[in-house]
């Protein structure tokens, strides 16, 4: 008698594979396995990949009892099956009693057959037809699917199975056979079972072996702790696979080729995804599978994406303010969760996990909500965001309450708030704000404390221009900027310096003259004064230093900043009020504007008037080509930094002065950036058209300039004005004037005295000829007349 006893109960799940689950049973309540036992064993494994052996018991299949079921129904509930098989199994505490001449009288071929002709019938549940019974006699093959076998043969295969049939050496074998021959002929042949030897021929011989044959050993470390063997395609070499560690891991195993959408339950913590020979996926029992790996930057936990059964990081969202219970269908329990979250079973009750952090709110930060301390809801444990409002100034005090009341403890209210211990008495907890008072907002205050009971209390200084900026005491003086902040004597009169609000200082005065001030403090009390600068015409625009930095020039524009000096004595530009400058005579604005000498400094540059002035500005440079319109009467050109015309206005541009006053303003001939004097003449012929400039340079429009005279508009566009007579042409002699058809441009044209007398010829000449021809046409009618008289019968 034999004995098979293991571990306790577990659960077995099988993905169906191209060849079907790769088991056999056996027994039931109407053909025991052995006497006195209805259950359903397992009697043969076909597959390596699933957990079973041969004699353990199947208590459950996907939640269906095999317990004193019968051999049919075992049945019936295996095939309804389709992909995945759920098994509880209880492990085989196997007994056999079997004969020599019992085991003598059976052989399994090297096809995999029963070899005894009085094998019992066999049941194949195959999966093409389900749920039909098929029996068969002698060499059953092993088919995809599962073999259920009659109990007299079963019990022979099952104590064969548990047989030692090989001793092998390896942990991982090769599979495929080569041989030596010129064609590197290559066989199948699991050398787990058998040895590969090569024929005299070099061809390769896979034999049974009970040594097995060659393969290789895998060996495991802390960090390389599992692994699963596999196979080189080619030579068939064992291999030794371990898979990484992963921080999640995958639930499902999906297939490739014309299976690619077929997907399989597998829990790939403990089990890895394969593939059929037709591309099915199956879930294999071996190592770790794939998964994912989780950022360690926060926390997180494992759950599984519902689409694809992919493993998914979560990461828990961040709050400000935790739960402290987890609230169930019925019963509600205590969870931090800070550092815990809570979970739920089918039922809805909670459990506290020690994982990752759960539930909160956040709590925002704005303007005026800008603390807040965190507080749970005293039956639920929800968490709450307390914001205390902000004051101006705070209390300095706390008091307690009850038989407490008259107790005061001190406590600054600005960054602590007040609370009570279970018997009422006073203390300061450091969290948030806590009470005080408003000040009105419509000026500066500062924050005093009533002596009597601690409160806040609002101070409001009076403004100034200008402040001190030194606090003088009774033996010392400090630095002190009293324009935000404000002197402070202790009882000895000795000064402090408090960033609050303003202190003391002077008031300046406006006027029409004395329009600008600045600020300037005694050098030793740091007492207040207005400085009011004068005004100038131009101003300087550099600032230079003092003592070592007596040569250092800085830029500075001083008709809107002034000069002072570092405490090195460097130069600095104080952008407050005007500065140095220096006067131009003038009797309007326009009739000067301030320059710069070529060495770089001021000067007043004086715009005299003109007759007529420069109607438009020319860049240089990259830009000499480009224009704009400016009118000189009151502006003048200037070029920018990349050689761009600029029109300034506040003084006048360039121009020309004419002689007298009979004169109209034009543009040069061939040079519309300067201006010319245009004295109108008596001409024998004038133009007719106006031409323009620039853009319109083709562009012409009618215009009788003996009565009108042409200029252009700030674009360049010919203009007709009616003010005196415009360009022409003197003639002499006899002549006629002409005009050119495109530009209207006038001519004088040679005057010809013959042309009536040649008119005159013409037309005798042309009478003559009408004369001739009619006569010539009478002649001719008259002859035919005549002929017709002398054909005519004589009466």
């Amino acid at each position: 008698m034999q004995t098979d006893e293991r571990s306790s109960v577990r659960r077995v799940k099988i993905p169906r594979s191209n060849s079907g689950f790769g088991l056999t049973v056996c027994g039931g309540s109407d053909v025991p396995h052995k006497e006195g036992d209805s259950g359903i064993f397992v009697s043969e494994v076909s597959r390596t990949d699933i957990d079973l052996c041969v004699g353990d018991r199947i208590l459950e299949a996907n939640d269906e009892s095999l317990r004193d079921v019968s051999h049919d129904e075992a049945i019936r509930v295996l095939k309804a099956s389709p992909n995945l098989l759920d098994l509880l199994v209880e492990p085989a505490q196997l007994e056999f009693n079997m004969s020599t001449d019992d085991l003598t009288s059976m052989m399994v071929t090297e096809n995999g057959y029963i070899d005894k002709p009085d094998s019992p019938i066999v049941e194949s549940i195959t999966e093409v037809d389900f749920g039909t019974r098929e029996e068969k006699f002698a060499e059953p093959p092993l088919e995809n699917g599962i073999l259920v076998m009659g109990t007299s043969s079963m019990y022979k295969i099952l104590f064969l199975s548990l047989l030692p049939l090989y001793m092998g050496a390896f942990t991982c074998y090769n599979n495929l056979c080569v041989g030596t021959d010129a064609e590197k002929t290559t066989i199948p042949c699991d050398q787990k079972l058998n040895n590969c030897t090569v024929g005299p021929d070099g061809t390769p011989v896979c034999k049974r072996s009970l040594d097995g044959g060659a393969g290789v050993n895998c060996t495991t470390t802390e960090d390389l702790d599992e692994y699963y063997c596999e196979n080189n395609a080619t030579t068939g070499a064992a291999m030794c696979v371990y898979p990484p560690k992963h921080d999640c891991y995958d639930t499902t195993c999906t297939g490739k080729d014309a299976f690619n959408t077929t997907t399989i339950p597998c829990d790939q913590s403990s089990n890895r995804c394969g593939f059929e020979e037709t591309g099915a996926p199956k879930c294999i029992n071996t190592t770790r599978g794939g998964g994912v790996d989780c950022s360690k930057d926060d926390e997180f936990y494992c759950s599984v994406d519902k689409t694809d059964g992919s493993g998914v990081c979560v990461v828990p969202p961040k709050y400000s303010c935790y739960d402290t219970k987890c609230v169930g269908a019925s019963s509600t329990i205590d969870c931090d969760q800070k550092d815990h979250r809570c979970v739920f079973d089918d039922a809805g009750e909670p459990t506290c996990v020690n994982t990752t952090r759960g539930n909160g709110v956040d709590c925002t930060i704005t303007i005026d909500l800008d603390e807040y301390y965190c507080d749970n809801n005293a039956t639920t444990g929800a968490a709450m965001c307390v914001y205390p409002p902000k004051h101006d100034c705070y209390d300095t005090t706390c008091t307690g309450k009850d038989a407490f009341n008259t107790t005061t403890i001190p406590c600054d209210q600005s960054s602590n708030r007040c609370g009570f211990e279970e018997t009422g008495a006073p203390k300061c907890i450091n969290t948030t704000r806590g009470d005080g008072v408003d000040c009105s907002k419509d000026d500066e205050f500062y924050c005093s404390v009533d002596k009597t009971d601690g409160s806040g209390v609002c101070v409001v200084p009076p403004k100034y221009s200008c402040y001190d900026t030194k606090c003088v005491g009774t033996s010392s003086t400090i630095d002190c900027d009293q324009k935000d902040h404000r002197c402070v004597l202790d009882d000895a009169g000795e000064p402090t310096c408090v960033n609050t609000t303003r202190g003391n200082g002077v008031d300046c005065t406006i006027t029409i003259d004395l329009d600008e001030y600045y600020c300037d403090n005694n050098a030793t009390t740091g007492a207040a004064m207005c400085v009011y600068p004068p005004k100038h015409d131009c101003y300087d625009t550099t600032c230079t230093g003092k003592d070592t930095f007596n040569t250092t020039t800085i830029p500075c524009d001083q008709s809107s900043n002034r000069c002072g000096f570092e405490e090195t004595g460097a130069p600095k530009c104080i952008n407050t009020t005007r500065g140095n400058g220096f006067e131009c005579k003038h009797n309007s604005t326009l009739d000067f504007y301030c320059g710069k000498t070529e060495e770089g400094a001021p000067q007043c540059v004086f715009t005299p008037v003109k007759s007529c002035y420069v109607q438009f500005c020319q860049g240089s440079g990259d830009k000499n080509t480009s224009w704009i319109a400016c009118d000189g009467s009151k502006n003048r050109c200037d070029l920018t930094a990349d050689g761009a015309p600029s029109c300034v206005p506040g003084a006048r541009g360039g121009g020309v002065n004419c002689n007298g006053t009979d004169f109209y303003c034009s543009e040069a001939e061939g040079d519309p950036f300067s201006a010319a004097c245009q004295v109108p003449s008596n001409y024998s012929c004038f133009n007719t058209k106006c031409g323009g400039i620039f853009n319109y340079s083709t562009t012409y429009i009618d215009c009788n300039q003996d009565t009108h005279h042409c200029s252009v508009d700030g674009t360049g566009y010919p203009v007709c004005l009616n003010t005196t007579s415009g360009a022409g042409v003197l003639c002499s002699g006899h002549f006629s004037c002409k005009q050119d058809k495109t530009s209207g441009a006038a001519a004088c044209g040679k005057k010809d005295v013959l042309l009536p007398l040649w008119i005159l010829l013409g037309v005798i000449f042309v009478v003559a000829v009408v004369a001739a021809v009619i006569i010539i046409i009478r002649f001719k009618r008259s002859r035919a007349d005549d002929r017709h008289s002398l054909l005519t019968a004589a009466y």
